[in-house]
């Protein structure tokens, strides 16, 4: 097996199940706002579109959301509890399928044990101002983990607020909303 010595891209299309472990700290507080959950996710780097669906865990509560951005467009619907807020999104934000040139291998690893384990390799360097850490398969570049971390300030963005009727927690066909993927 060859391992990847420079950063390596991953397919253009693909589908995943993710799980999302995190905490947020905002100004003034010393009370962080948790993130635990999972998210489903179809990816189109070619179309410039993605569908995300979260379902995450707030005291006590599962929180719904879908998110699709048309990046092509420019926009962002978010679908939550019967109401669809969308607010403008930088045409370029959307995060490419490669590990960016500017990233150092950090190391190569096994994941699991010696015998039957994954030979891994992480990535790091810095994306969107935040410290990021890609974990790829090194003999398809396959993404397995990605960590961020640091301080975000593009949380400032103005958002519209729509309301729709209808059960939008159940969106079965993705062709319907934002094209064929």
């Amino acid at each position: 097996m060859s391992l990847q010595t420079t950063p390596c891209c991953w397919s253009h299309q693909y589908e995943a199940a993710l799980t999302e472990l995190g905490a947020t700290l905002h100004d003034g507080s010393m009370t962080p706002v948790i993130a635990d959950g999972k998210l489903g996710m179809v990816y189109d780097y070619d179309l410039k579109r993605t569908l995300v669906k979260n379902y995450w865990l707030r005291a006590n509560a599962t929180l719904n959301i879908t998110i699709i951005t048309h990046y092509d467009e420019g926009i962002q619907y978010i679908l939550s509890f019967g109401t669809c807020f969308f607010r403008s999104v930088r045409q370029d934000a959307m995060q490419k399928p490669c590990i960016p040139e500017h990233f150092i291998l950090e190391s190569t690893l096994t994941l699991g044990s010696s015998t039957d384990g994954i030979p891994i390799q992480r990535w790091r360097g810095v994306l969107n101002g935040m410290t990021s850490v890609f974990t790829v398969d090194p003999s398809n570049c396959m993404p397995i983990f990605q960590s961020l971390y640091g301080t975000e300030s593009s949380l400032d963005s103005k958002s519209k607020l729509v309301t729709l009727g209808g059960d939008l927690g159940n969106i079965n066909n993705t062709n319907e909303i934002i094209g064929p993927l």
